[in-house]
């Protein structure tokens, strides 16, 4: 008889106990930092943070971690201190949802189990039927990971034609090793993903063989600011804890200055103050409205990619 499977389930549920407890653990200590205020803190703060951050680590928390140890770095005298109390109050109702994970439907737990950095092996998604389509390559970014010296993370977006949905290749490399995959923006493929189970999918892997295909000469985006911030609330309700959104706007005119793209409408809609290709991207348009893709975080938005006229333009961060 094969033992196998039922040794994977003691090891799985011995692992949820672990994070469980943990987040217990989270839970407590951060609603005892809003207890004491950022005044009360010591001068040396920064070594708190990475205390629960290593508790984390022994919790099997490493999503966690990484997540407390990038807030350490962050100025709570900051006047946008409001983003560290967004990072906080993500985390705790991470850390509450873990208390009340059985209770919680398989998708939310799964969305549950990502957040910590628990995600299901690549081999159990490899053996799912995918879908089959052609994927347009959107936009890539690369960045390091927070707290682990030489590691660097790349998300590439993609766009399936037949399916009309979104999709995310994340992929991870340390130091000068190549990430998995030849995928350039403004290029498309055609291939088999199989996405991870989530309230909102999004992040898949691709199955098989990839096809090259025709180069992209545009962008499938939302009409308007209004419609893609619509559909950015009706994700987040899928899925609470979803970082990043990829949100493609058919028609807007960036400024020069950088802080703003605005729509048809007279709708703005703030630029990251980590782009640094403001006027690349207002000169692309020249002043009219162009197609632009990047990510939406709830606060900025990043732009990677611009069509205009038939042209795709790559934008920075790879």
């Amino acid at each position: 008889m094969d033992c196998q499977p039922n040794r994977q389930g003691q090891l799985s549920a011995k692992k949820a106990a672990k994070i469980r407890a943990g987040m217990a653990e989270l839970d407590l200590w951060l609603q005892d930092l809003v207890r004491r205020g950022w005044a009360a803190l010591p001068t040396d703060a920064a070594s708190l943070w990475h205390e629960i951050a290593a508790r984390m680590v022994d919790a099997q928390a490493p999503e966690i971690a990484r997540e407390l140890r990038a807030i350490a770095q962050l100025d709570p005298s900051d006047p946008q201190g409001s983003r560290l109390l967004a990072r906080l109050g993500r985390l705790y109702s991470i850390a509450r949802g873990w208390q009340h994970f059985d209770e919680l439907p398989p998708e939310t737990q799964a969305d549950l189990r990502s957040q910590v950095g628990w995600t299901q092996p690549r081999r159990d998604l490899l053996i799912r039927e995918g879908i089959k389509s052609r994927w347009w390559v959107l936009g890539r970014h690369v960045e390091a990971v927070a707290g682990i010296a030489k590691l660097k993370s790349q998300r590439i977006w993609l766009w399936g034609e037949a399916i009309e949905r979104s999709a995310l290749l994340l992929g991870y490399a340390h130091g000068t090793e190549p990430f998995y995959g030849d995928f350039l923006p403004g290029t498309s493929f055609e291939a088999e993903l199989v996405f991870y189970e989530s309230g909102y999918p999004l992040r898949a892997v691709v199955k098989g063989e990839i096809c090259p295909s025709e180069p992209v000469d545009r962008l499938p985006g939302y009409d308007s600011i209004n419609d893609a911030l619509q559909a950015y609330s009706s994700a987040l309700g899928q899925n609470p804890w979803l970082e990043r959104f990829p949100l493609a706007l058919a028609a807007c005119v960036p400024q020069k200055r950088g802080e703003v793209a605005i729509d048809g409408f007279g709708k703005a809609l703030p630029v990251s103050p980590d782009f640094t290709q403001n006027w690349q991207l207002a000169a692309v348009g020249g002043g009219l409205p162009i197609s632009v893709f990047g990510e939406w975080n709830g606060e900025f938005w990043l732009p990677l990619s611009a069509v205009a006229e038939g042209r795709f333009v790559v934008l920075g961060h790879g």
